[in-house]
């Protein structure tokens, strides 16, 4: 299934106010070489873009604030993570956010065997079977960090059992289609009439404080 126009229309969008996305495949593989540090050319994703079926956007340097801040990508692997992490919370309450793939209401595990695509599921870690309005999400948000900070703190990646803070690194958006076939779905999607587009700047004390709860 490809993508329809509402979507490639979000593709555009994104790509006119200079951010680096990528076409992918339905098991999220980018349809050509890609870089955080240039973006595709536009000629080339006219032509990929026919057969993309979701979009990525890409954390690093190349983004729309380029050379004061890097975009971040936060990856929240663990549903209950909002829940556990005060500062982590209130960071994606104030920035562009929305819900990943599904995971299993019982386990939180994400290895699931489809039943039925895009409806219901089945747990490959405990057998628990279930439909999609069942399942519970991952999310994603993102973030742009100072360079100042970005340099203090940051190596590239950081991964942690609960959450990720991706850098130099790519991660699906809506209106994409996981390989389960349930769609990402917006919790706070791009403001295009704001300056940050929505997207909330961390402070450097912010970061610290993040890294600090995150452990």
């Amino acid at each position: 299934m490809v993508l329809i126009m509402t979507e490639r229309d979000v593709f555009w969008k994104l790509y006119k106010a200079g951010f680096n996305v990528v076409p992918v495949n339905r098991s999220k593989k980018p349809l050509t070489s890609w870089s955080p540090r240039k973006r595709i050319e536009e000629g080339k994703l006219r032509r990929l873009l026919v057969k993309a079926e979701g979009i990525a956007i890409v954390g690093g340097p190349e983004n729309p604030f380029k050379p004061v801040a890097v975009l971040a990508l936060i990856d929240i692997d663990n549903p209950e993570a909002l829940g556990k992490y005060r500062i982590l919370r209130d960071i994606v309450n104030r920035t562009v956010s929305w819900y990943t793939g599904p995971r299993c209401p019982k386990c939180l595990s994400k290895r699931l065997e489809v039943i039925e695509y895009g409806k219901r599921f089945k747990c490959s870690s405990c057998s628990t079977e279930f439909g999609v309005e069942e399942a519970r999400r991952g999310v994603g948000a993102l973030v742009t960090i100072d360079n100042d900070a970005y340099e203090k703190y940051f190596r590239g990646t950081i991964r942690g059992k609960d959450v990720e803070l991706l850098v130099n690194n790519y991660q699906l958006i809506p209106p994409s289609i996981h390989p389960t076939g349930v769609r990402y779905e917006w919790v706070r999607p791009f403001d295009f009439n704001s300056p940050n587009y929505g997207i909330h700047p961390l402070t450097e004390a912010e970061v610290e404080a993040l890294l600090q709860e995150l452990g």
